[in-house]
């Protein structure tokens, strides 16, 4: 036998074994791929022996090796449909996942809006409260002051009608800023 024999029949084991292999750790289109194979194989040995007058020449000894090739494409065509299903079968998971994900994404979303909402009407709660219970006694000092200032209480020194004058524009400005509060 010629080295180049040797070489294509190591070469053939080689393969075939290796199929079995990665067929025997899980990978399915791998099994497509071992039939292919040996019927490609198959076509060229019985070939093989029919140049040689081991068979005897008929039809089917002829052009076994184009029979095992065809059968050879149709299985790895086969294997081709079959990966193409598994990849497609797993995108088809992977989007189901990432609905899933979006779904759950959305209503912890919409929680969070519920709760900004709750937290902004409780927030609105405040500063209404708050407003008013400063503007209440603030216009009572404005009111008071303004009176005094007036002279309802009798005659003020010139030192008391500028301090009462600072308390007037400090609660004025002081109740715009709470306004100011209010609107924002």
């Amino acid at each position: 036998i010629y080295w180049g024999s040797k070489i294509a029949i190591a070469a053939t084991l080689l393969i075939w074994i290796s199929g079995f292999l990665v067929w025997r750790l899980g990978h399915q289109a791998a099994r497509y791929f071992l039939i292919a194979w040996s019927s490609l194989v198959l076509g060229a040995l019985v070939t093989g022996f029919t140049a040689y007058s081991l068979l005897p020449t008929s039809f089917w000894t002829t052009y076994a090796l184009q029979i095992g090739t065809g059968i050879e494409v149709v299985l790895l065509s086969m294997a081709l449909g079959d990966r193409l299903r598994v990849d497609q079968q797993k995108i088809m998971e992977a989007q189901a996942a990432r609905l899933q994900q979006e779904k759950l994404a959305k209503q912890s979303q919409e929680r969070m809006v519920e709760r900004l909402k709750k937290l902004d009407r409780l927030k609105d709660e405040f500063i209404a409260n708050i407003s008013h219970e400063l503007r209440t006694p603030l216009n009572g000092i404005i009111g008071i002051s303004e009176s005094m200032l007036d002279g309802a209480t009798g005659e003020i020194s010139r030192e008391q009608k500028y301090n009462l004058s600072l308390v007037i524009s400090s609660g004025r400005r002081l109740f715009h800023l709470v306004n100011d509060l209010i609107d924002f």
